[in-house]
This record gives C-alpha cells, structure tokens and sequence, in this order.
C-alpha cells in the first residue's frame, strides 16, 4: 500500500465518522479530526483493519475545551496519523482506548492524572504520578480559569 492509497481508505472507510481530514503527503502525516463519540470505532479501524500502532498520545488545554491527539504509525507506508478530538471543559471524558490497543493503557493514566480527562472503562486508572506528589482532584497541566 502507499501512502496515498492508505488516505484514500481512510477517506472511503471512515467517511461518516470524519469531521475534518487534512493531509500532507510530502510528509507523510494526516490529522483526522473526529467526535469523541467515535473515538473507539476509528481507532479500532486503524489498529486492526489497517494495522496501524498507537504510538502515543498528547492532550492539550486550550482553556475552552480539551483535545486529545492519538497518534497512530502506519509503519508499511511511513504515514502518520493523528486523530484529533475535543472535549468538553466541564466533563472532559471520552471512551478508553486501552481495549483497542494496550499502548492506550499509561498515557491515558497519564493524561488522567495531569488533567483529569475520565477515559471511561479504563481497566487499570491507578496513579502513575501522583502519588504524594499532588491531591487527587488537583490537575497541574490544566490551565486557570482566569
């Protein structure tokens, strides 16, 4: 597969689930942007139906809401691919990925405990950081209100 014919079934594929996708080939990097709702069905396509690794994830707080980017490797055509949510300030959650994939399974414990984003059904939300370092409902990496 090229990188161009894995952007052409992304495109068929998950055409109902994309918002926005925009794509630089040259580079070889895409950002998918998505509803949090389908979090679990795109990265279940990208893992198993086209092979794709979660490499990491990086949350950010832009003050009126929150984003997520996965970022998914498709190590056969060099392309990486970033799937781009936002969620809400005041319940900032979003289905577990850890199921999908075991590499979801710390940063998501990670992106918990520096920002409180609740991935619901995570099998294992143990403190990664934390412990005696910060409360348990204090997020250093979120932005002040102010």
């Amino acid at each position: 597969m090229l990188p161009n014919e894995y952007i052409e079934t992304i495109k068929k594929d998950l055409q109902k689930e994309t918002k926005e996708l925009h794509v630089d080939l040259e580079i070889r990097r895409s950002t998918l942007v998505i509803d949090p709702s389908d979090i679990v069905k795109v990265g279940e396509y990208l893992f198993s139906k086209l092979g794709c690794r979660l490499v990491t994830a990086t949350a950010v707080d832009e003050k009126k809401n929150f984003e997520i980017y996965y970022h998914f490797s498709h190590d056969k055509t060099g392309m990486v691919t970033h799937v781009h949510v936002f969620l809400p300030k005041e319940k900032p959650e979003i289905d577990t990925l850890a199921y999908v994939t075991t590499a979801a399974d710390w940063i998501e414990r990670e992106m918990h405990e520096l920002f409180g984003i609740n991935f619901k059904d995570h099998p294992n939300m143990e403190p990664l950081l934390s412990e005696g370092n910060w409360g348990p409902d204090e997020f250093p990496f979120r932005k002040n209100e102010d």
